[in-house]
C-alpha cells in the first residue's frame, strides 16, 4: 500500500497506527540483514507514538493529515538523540543531536512517525551508498548492484518496502538519482522551497562557505500522489514562521488537483484522473538529450513514452533544446573545485582514509594548476577527450578574483 493508502485505511478503522508500524519495523529488520540501508533504529519510540496515534484517533483527535504514518529520515537530516555523520567515522566522536531539524519537525506534528535513519555515501558526494561506518548499502532487486546515492539507504528501505515513506536531500540528483536505481518517485523542490533548518554539512564543524551550489530537501516514495501529500504538509504557516528565510508559498494543491484534463489516463497518481473535464491543461516541456552526455536508447524511450503519454491526456507537450549543457558541467565543477586540492573534502574528514571512488576526482583536483593546460590538451588532442578536457581546466583552484570571474560566468548563464 502506499502512503497514501495507509492513511486512508487507518482514518477508517481497517488498519491502526500500531499494527502498520510494528509491520514496517519488521520488514525493515528482515531486508535490512542484506541491504545495509538503516544506520539508527528508532522503533521503541516509534511503537509507542503509534500507540499515542491509535488513543487519539479513538478520542476523534488527529494530529494532522499525517496522522500515524510511519516514515524514514535520511542520516544527514538531524533528530534529537541521534548522528549525523554523513558517512565520516570522524563525527562518531561527536554527541549525538540535540537538534531536530525543521522538516522532521513538521512532519511530526503532521502525525507522521520518524522510526528509521538510512545510509549515506561518505561524504555524500556520489551516486552510491557507501562508508566504513555503516557499509555499503545494496539494491533490493539485485545485491549486487547499487542503488544509487546519496540517499541510497532511504531509497533501498522504501523500495524493498521497509517504509511507505522517507525524506532525504539533492544536490545533482541526490534523491533522482537513486528514485531511478530502485523504481520510486522522488522530488527536488527549488532551493529554499522548504527549510534546510538542521540538516548537516560533510564539511569541518557542520559549516561551508559554498553557497553557489546547494542542496534541497525533498521527498521519496512509491507514487507522486504520495509526494504532494507531504509537499502540501510542508508548505504551512509553521515551517514559515520557524525559517523567515523560506519564501511564503503554501502549496497550491487546488491548482495540482483540477489543472489537469480528461480523464483518459488511469492509475491512482495521475493528473488527469485526479483533474475536472474542461479544467485547463497543463504545458510541459521534454528534451532527449542534452548533448553532452548521450543518454541510452532506453532512456529516450522513456522520455518519449512519457510525453505521449502526457499528450494522450490531453496536455501540451513542447520538445526543446535545453541550454548549453557543457558550460553547465564546467561551471558546476569550477565552483565545488574552487579551494583546492579537495580541500574541504578532506578537512570534513579529518584524516579518515578517502573511499577509492573518489580517487580520480581527488587526483584531478590535486593537479598542479601550471600542469593542467598541457594535460587538457593532451586530453582533447592525443586522446579525443574533449569533455574531460575541459573539466581538467575548470576544476583548478581558484584565486578570489578568479572565482568571482567564475560568478559573473554563472549570472551571464543565468540570463540565457
Amino acid at each position: 500500500m502506499t502512503a497514501t493508502e495507509l492513511l486512508g485505511a487507518m482514518s477508517i478503522g481497517r488498519l491502526s497506527a500500531e499494527y502498520v508500524m510494528r509491520c514496517f519495523i519488521a520488514r525493515a529488520i528482515e531486508v535490512d540483514e542484506t541491504l545495509r540501508a538503516v544506520t539508527e533504529q528508532a522503533y521503541e519510540e516509534a511503537l509507542a507514538e503509534a500507540k499515542a496515534c491509535d488513543l487519539e484517533r479513538a478520542e476523534g483527535k488527529l494530529r494532522g493529515p499525517l496522522h500515524g504514518l510511519p516514515f524514514s529520515v535520511k542520516e544527514q537530516i538531524r533528530m534529537a538523540g541521534f548522528q549525523s555523520t554523513c558517512g565520516a567515522c570522524c563525527r562518531l566522536a561527536e554527541a549525538p543531536s540535540e537538534e531536530t531539524a525543521l522538516l522532521v519537525t513538521l512532519a511530526k506534528q503532521a502525525g507522521a512517525i520518524p522510526f528509521a535513519r538510512t545510509n549515506v555515501p561518505q561524504l555524500l558526494m556520489l551516486p552510491e551508498t557507501f562508508n566504513a561506518i555503516y557499509g555499503t548499502t545494496c539494491n533490493p532487486y539485485d545485491l549486487g548492484r547499487s542503488p544509487g546515492g546519496s540517499t541510497g539507504g532511504e531509497c533501498a528501505l522504501i523500495a524493498a518496502r521497509g517504509s511507505p515513506l522517507g525524506l532525504g536531500t539533492d544536490v545533482g540528483g541526490s534523491v533522482r538519482i537513486p528514485a531511478f536505481m530502485t523504481g520510486l518517485c522522488a522530488f527536488k523542490p527549488t532551493v529554499d522551497r522548504l527549510s534546510y533548518k538542521g540538516i548537516t554539512v560533510p564539511r569541518r564543524g557542520n559549516r561551508s562557505g559554498q553557497r553557489e551550489v546547494r542542496s534541497a530537501p525533498g521527498p521519496i516514495a512509491r507514487c507522486v500522489a504520495d509526494l504532494e501529500l507531504v509537499m502540501h504538509a510542508f508548505c504551512q504557516p509553521a515551517m514559515y514562521a520557524a525559517d523567515t528565510t523560506i519564501p511564503r508559498m503554501p502549496w497550491d494543491r487546488a491548482s495540482v488537483a483540477h489543472r489537469a484534463k480528461g480523464p483518459t489516463a488511469k492509475g491512482p497518481t495521475s493528473p488527469s484522473r485526479r483533474g475536472s473535464e474542461g479544467s485547463k491543461p497543463l504545458r510541459f516541456g521534454y528534451f532527449v538529450t542534452d548533448h553532452w552526455f548521450e543518454p541510452a536508447e532506453a532512456c529516450k524511450r522513456a522520455v518519449r513514452g512519457t510525453a505521449e503519454a502526457l499528450r494522450a491526456a490531453g496536455h501540451e507537450v513542447v520538445e526543446f533544446t535545453p541550454l548549453e549543457m557543457a558550460e553547465a558541467a564546467k561551471l558546476y565543477v569550477a565552483l565545488l573545485s574552487a579551494d583546492g586540492n579537495f580541500r574541504g573534502f578532506l578537512d570534513g574528514i579529518d584524516g579518515e582514509k578517502l573511499h577509492p571512488n573518489y580517487a580520480f576526482l581527488c587526483q584531478v583536483a590535486c593537479v598542479p594548476n601550471w600542469i593542467r593546460p598541457m594535460l587538457s590538451a593532451v586530453m582533447r588532442h592525443g586522446l579525443g577527450e574533449p569533455r574531460k578536457a575541459d573539466l581538467v581546466l575548470s576544476g583548478a583552484a581558484k584565486t578570489a578574483h578568479e572565482y568571482w570571474q567564475v560568478i559573473t560566468r554563472v549570472t551571464a548563464y543565468d540570463g540565457l
